[in-house]
């Protein structure tokens, strides 16, 4: 095998880098369009990204929870539970 002298591409944190990157990007079109960033991991939530006016962060809990109130999804409780067995880590 021969060495490139590249560095191994990265793999930490390239989603939060992704939604960075997005935001960015909505920033600076203009006019500006509206976002909605949906969320699984908490720490996400705390990140302090740029985040332009017309864009919002939304939990996946609270999107559930949303669809479940507008009685387009029976039980948001149901779905996490599901989440849950299947390996996902919900934010409390």
């Amino acid at each position: 095998m021969q060495a490139t002298g590249l560095a191994p591409p990265r793999k930490s944190n390239l989603g939060e880098l992704a939604i960075q990157e997005a935001m960015n990007d909505f920033a600076l079109i203009d006019p500006p369009p509206t976002g909605v960033f949906l969320f699984e991991d908490h720490k996400i939530a705390r990140t302090s990204f740029l985040l332009p006016a017309q864009c919002r962060k939304v939990s996946t809990r609270a999107f559930l929870i949303f669809l479940e109130q507008k009685a387009w999804l029976e039980s948001a409780a149901e779905v996490e539970r599901k989440a849950i067995l299947n390996g996902r880590n919900f934010s409390s």
